[in-house]
């Protein structure tokens, strides 16, 4: 038998006979009631974790500003970078599951002088070599390496759940900062109005304290009050220019002022009706928890690796 076909042979036993020492995995019983109790029955709508954010919010600016944060958030963008290093890893942990297929090749030049060949003229003779074959592959009797790929598998799964629980965190915060803006230039509105309001009250009361219709302390009460107004004003400024730099950093980008909010009253607006009675197993597909899962199944796997490692390992040069 050639040694390619005894090669050949000795990979497809591997392959059909490989398995792995990794435990059996068990989900954790969630310690929490299946259901409300006492709860209505939950009408056939649109489960609670399938509503996407676009769905969800129905103010247009707002979903401008998500999509724009979505697009130039640097924390999320170094999470989609996390993923492709995961990807990488995982190919390279999977490539060993293959043999390596490796070519040598050489030249060799070796110069005569004529005093030593026939003719008596000098001349060069070359040789070459080349060599192909699989430079290394081990035998994965035991399953060490497909426990590997599979830990790395997971892992690589994890990030991608990473990103999505980033990915909620940022719409959250892009929404709360952005009702956040809207809240305080409502609060300014009010307090220019009345600051407004005021400085005509404190006009009318000075115009009757001059003609001596009203006493002094009636004009320093109406200052005060105005002076009260004009401090709100100011607060309330501050509030929404420190809200606008937020909604920037958060973004990622400056925000144009058209997807500013105006006022509260503008913003709010129905927003997705979730199901009632919805079951316990929704807390099940959120990315964190499903991030957690993930971390828990390499690390099941990383035990049928270890395991492996007590048994001998065969390579193949």
């Amino acid at each position: 038998m050639s040694p390619l076909r005894t090669l050949t042979v000795a990979i497809a036993a591997s392959l059909a006979s490989a398995c792995t020492m990794i435990p059996e995995y068990q989900r954790p019983v969630a310690p929490v009631p299946a259901n409300f109790p006492n709860a209505p029955q939950a009408a056939e709508a649109t489960p609670a974790d399938a509503i996407i954010w676009r769905d969800y919010f129905a103010n247009a600016q707002l979903r401008d500003v998500i999509a724009l944060a979505l697009a130039n958030n640097r924390d999320l963008r170094v999470a989609a970078l996390n993923i492709e290093q995961a990807r990488a890893q995982y190919r390279i942990q999977r490539a060993d599951l293959f043999p390596s297929v490796g070519a040598i090749g050489e030249q060799t030049a070796q110069r005569l002088p004529g005093e030593l060949t026939s003719s008596g003229e000098a001349g060069i003779s070359r040789q070459y070599n080349a060599t192909i074959g699989f430079s290394s592959y081990e035998l994965d009797f035991f399953g060490r390496i497909r426990s590997l790929n599979a830990a790395a598998l997971e892992q690589y799964l994890g990030t991608e759940e990473a990103r999505r629980s980033a990915q909620i965190s940022l719409v959250a915060e892009v929404a709360g900062t952005w009702l956040t803006l809207a809240f305080d230039n409502e609060r300014l509105a009010l307090a220019r109005s009345t600051y407004e309001t005021r400085q005509k009250s404190h006009d009318l009361i000075r115009r009757s304290f001059e003609a001596g219709v009203v006493s002094a302390l009636d004009l320093n009460q109406s200052q005060q009050l105005l002076q009260s107004a004009r401090a709100d004003v100011a607060r309330y400024n501050s509030f929404a220019a420190q809200d606008e730099n937020a909604l920037a950093l958060v973004v990622g980008a400056p925000v144009p002022a058209d997807l500013l909010p105006a006022t509260l009253t503008d913003t709010v607006s129905a927003v997705a009706e979730l199901p009632t009675g919805v079951p316990s197993d929704v807390l099940t597909q959120r990315p964190d928890i499903l991030q957690a899962e993930r971390a828990l199944r390499a690390a099941n796997a990383s035990i049928g690796a270890a395991r492996a490692a007590f048994f001998p390992s065969i390579t193949l040069t």
